[in-house]
């Protein structure tokens, strides 16, 4: 199996655990953390819409799950990518840590933090590629966060 393949086998594997541990185990979260997961998670679909939107509008195409580079597709680094390089990573752990939060489990809030190093290390190959294929990453690289704005 090649690397870009097991990541997506690998983050399939990681949300159906966390699904599963979500179902399963009982809810222990406050109103307050319940209300402000709620808010994440909305903010989370909102910035998943949006970054896909920016994506198909500069390449007519959707995003590509795999970390391999589309070498059709054109760079996107305007909208949201102008500040964050990889938006739809950031609404997804946005969206795992406000349903975490509305859990109230540490079992749950230990997963994000799974899944967190899992984005992270992901990214990192991802940016590999994205060098060979986009002489320009580099340098915008230099100027976006990964996740957060000049983070």
């Amino acid at each position: 199996m090649q690397r870009p393949q097991a990541f997506v086998i690998g983050q399939f594997i990681l949300f159906a655990i966390y699904a599963a541990v979500w179902v399963l185990l009982p809810r222990t979260a406050t109103s307050v953390a319940v209300v402000a997961g709620i808010i994440l998670v909305l903010a989370a679909a909102s910035l998943l819409a949006l970054a896909i939107l920016e994506h198909q509008r500069r390449n007519a195409s959707l995003p590509n799950i795999s970390p391999s580079p589309d070498r059709r597709a054109a760079l996107v680094a305007t909208g949201l990518y102008r500040f964050v390089r990889h938006p739809i990573y950031t609404a997804v752990l946005a969206g795992v840590l406000g349903t975490a939060l509305m859990h109230g489990s540490w079992v749950t809030l230990a997963l994000f933090i799974v899944i967190a190093v899992f984005f992270t290390v992901k990214s990192r190959y991802e940016e590999g590629l994205l060098k060979q294929v986009y002489p320009g990453y580099a340098a915008y690289m230099q100027r976006t966060g990964r996740f957060l704005p000049l983070v």
